[in-house]
């Protein structure tokens, strides 16, 4: 599956990035010629992008190599405070590392409702409302703008498909993220908030996740906000064709896969990333220095699990990983 280039396919991407000055530059300076498609250059080799590569972040991310990593949080008791107290810690550590905010993502948990969830709590079954997933995701970014104050941030609103699944639940969560981000950009613009959501092929049949996501690209009417593919692509539940369109195939969609275990690379590999020469990684979700097994022994370091996304997206298509994120249990 491949779509056409152009430069303002390269505007319409940008303005759901980070909105660093420098690619607003390069778009005027796009503009300005007469070329209708956009070329980047490695030392290995010269590669036409087309929107597919382009939704890849490649030239916001200032990282050539392994971006600093970033904690995401799978939110567990509403704790406002806590969101905040995270919030100003990420925003200082971004201060650390020369002003890279990086992706974030916030993991509601499943839909109960298409606005509502049950968030992921091993101890006790609590749910979130529009209101409460809208207030913390505020009081994480207020603390981010406190700590970072014109620091870049991707703060992604994330849910997952272990229960409800459906096009009504797909098209509500992305007038839930765009809600959230008119309320977040009176903060600051600086502070991109996309949606998300943690696929996983086990959890539900690929026709409910592939409606889920037609749900969310249709609300959403374009490339953004965008839908990060956070999941896992576990073989022999889905379709290639299903894989394809909820990670990369729909026009929110980008995927930035859970690569906690040495074989989860090779999943995505054979995959949808095999079905489309175009499929690139827009980052990578590990689950570094953790205690707990996500299923191997050791968890792979985040190192690694750049490494591999690293390999196939730039190596061999001349595409940045832009961002790297580390599962947490905190908020």
């Amino acid at each position: 599956m491949t779509r056409t280039s152009s430069v303002g396919n390269l505007n319409a991407i940008a303005t759901r990035s980070l909105g660093h000055e420098a690619i607003f530059s390069l778009i005027s300076e796009a503009t300005k010629t007469p070329t209708t498609q956009v070329v980047a250059t490695s030392t290995a080799t010269t590669t036409t992008l087309q929107p597919t590569n382009l939704e890849n972040p490649t030239y916001i991310n200032p990282y050539p190599n392994q971006p600093p990593s970033t904690g995401s949080f799978y939110v567990q008791t509403l704790n406002n405070s806590q969101a905040q107290i995270d919030g100003e810690n990420h925003g200082y550590y971004a201060n650390s590392v020369g002003g890279w905010g990086g992706m974030v993502i916030l993991d509601f948990g499943c839909q109960v409702g298409s606005q509502s969830t049950q968030l992921v709590n091993f101890e006790q079954v609590l749910y979130a409302d529009a209101s409460q997933i809208e207030t913390l995701a505020n009081w994480y970014a207020l603390g981010f703008r406190y700590a970072a104050p014109h620091d870049p941030l991707d703060l992604v609103i994330g849910t997952n498909n272990s229960c409800g699944v459906s096009y009504t639940y797909g098209s509500g969560w992305e007038q839930l993220v765009e809600t959230i981000a008119q309320q977040v950009h009176t903060v600051d613009a600086n502070i991109s908030v996309l949606g998300g959501s943690d696929l996983e092929t086990q959890w539900s049949s690929g026709s409910a996740a592939y409606a889920w996501v037609e749900g969310y690209a249709a609300a959403a009417g374009s490339y953004q906000p965008a839908m990060v593919d956070y999941g896992n692509m576990a073989p022999g539940y889905w379709t290639t064709s299903q894989e394809l369109y909820v990670s990369f195939g729909a026009e929110p969609s980008v995927a930035a896969p859970e690569l906690y275990c040495s074989g989860n690379i090779g999943d995505w590999v054979n995959g949808p990333y095999s079905a489309d020469s175009y499929f690139n990684f827009f980052g990578v979700l590990s689950y570094n220095n953790q205690q707990s097994s996500a299923g191997c022994s050791p968890n792979q370091t985040n190192n690694t699990s750049w490494s591999q996304a690293e390999y196939y997206s730039f190596q061999l298509r001349g595409a940045y990983v832009a961002y790297l994120t580390d599962v947490q249990y905190d908020i």
